[in-house]
């Protein structure tokens, strides 16, 4: 098979397609790839990777509005971990290192903020 070919699968889709049609001939949409799961997994991981760092955590909670006494309870809330992966976001240089500490691409830390945190779909 040439490089960069992809094959048909049963179902005729190319196993290699990541972009979906929409469905009144908008632009192609990206399939959901990651589960919600390992999207909470992620920046469950970017928070302790933060909290690691004194520098880091208190920049983050600088910016949050947190303090010590109160990151406990804020992590139990379910805007929490939408804001960590926020947060890194925001924060080129710090997305790209944590990113690489938890051995993944920036992108995918983006599509997991994507995932638990979606925007709305204006078109619907």
């Amino acid at each position: 098979m040439l490089a960069g070919a992809s094959r048909l699968s049963i179902s005729g889709h190319r196993s290699g397609d990541i972009l979906m049609k929409g469905e009144s001939g908008s632009l192609p949409r990206r399939r959901d790839i990651m589960s919600k799961d390992l999207a909470e997994g992620i920046a469950l991981e970017a928070f302790q990777r933060l909290a690691a760092d004194p520098e880091r955590l208190g920049r983050f909670l600088a910016v949050s509005g947190l303090d010590a006494g109160s990151v406990r309870q804020a992590a139990s809330e379910a805007g929490f971990l939408p804001a960590v992966l926020d947060y890194l976001c925001a924060d080129e240089a710090l997305l790209v290192a944590i990113a690489a500490e938890l051995g993944r691409r920036p992108e995918q830390v983006a599509e997991a903020r994507h995932k638990i945190s979606p925007e709305p779909d204006w078109d619907a």
